[in-house]
């Protein structure tokens, strides 16, 4: 029992992680209230749980907010432009939804199909780009297209990974806000400790020194 109980035992380790899943949801939830910085309360939160997933201790509240300043600017437009188009997305495919509004495009009802098939497949591209971009963002250097260029490379070539990732993010971040949205103080923190594990794969596959050297890279593709 000694063993079970003691600093390196499971019962410590589990107690870190949960301690670290409620500090982090709660810095996040801080961090995005202004809505447009959710981008760059992301990116720190990744920034954090690569590094636990990696066994690199620090101090979260002090490099959540050197992660949340220093990828500011990139992780902000970058969550802009997700929400803008992801809000014309929305708004066509509702058009597209609702016959009365669908009615008053002046297009055959194939070429309706198609768009709104479309529409729908580009917003499933986007989400899964969403959630790629932000953990990318926080451990490589690199910025515009060489980011779009590599987000979008990593989320095809591991496409079961991606799937998973969309399945646990519907399953803890989107299903408590209508089943027991208490539980939502909690998603940031464990959805992104669960993610971790998966992104910190795919990064060291093209990057096996990461975590052994300085923090960021610049990433070859």
């Amino acid at each position: 029992m000694g063993g079970f109980f003691n600093i390196d035992g499971p019962f410590y380790k589990f107690g870190t992680v949960l301690w670290d899943i409620m500090a982090l949801s709660f810095l996040w939830l801080l961090f995005s209230l202004p809505i447009v910085t959710i981008g760059a309360s992301t990116t720190a939160l990744y920034y954090i749980t690569t590094r636990r997933i990696s066994k690199k201790e620090g101090y979260i509240t002090k490099d959540f907010w050197q992660s949340f300043k220093s990828n500011f600017k990139q992780s902000t437009l970058v969550w802009l432009c997700i929400m803008v188009i992801g809000i014309i997305l929305a708004i066509n495919i509702y058009i597209m939804r609702e016959p009365g509004l669908s009615a008053s495009l002046d297009l055959p009802d194939t070429y309706k199909s198609i768009l709104y098939i479309l529409q729908l497949m580009f917003a499933f591209e986007l989400i899964f780009f969403m959630l790629y971009v932000f953990p990318i963002i926080s451990r490589f250097d690199i910025h515009g297209k060489m980011l779009i260029k590599t987000t979008l490379l990593m989320l095809h070539k591991h496409l079961p990974t991606t799937i998973l990732l969309a399945a646990l993010f519907l399953t803890i971040v989107i299903a408590p806000l209508f089943t027991d949205p208490i539980l939502y103080i909690f998603a940031a923190g464990l959805y992104s400790y669960a993610a971790a594990y998966f992104f910190m794969r795919i990064f060291k596959k093209y990057r096996p020194e990461m975590d052994k050297n300085p923090d960021d890279f610049e990433l070859e593709v």
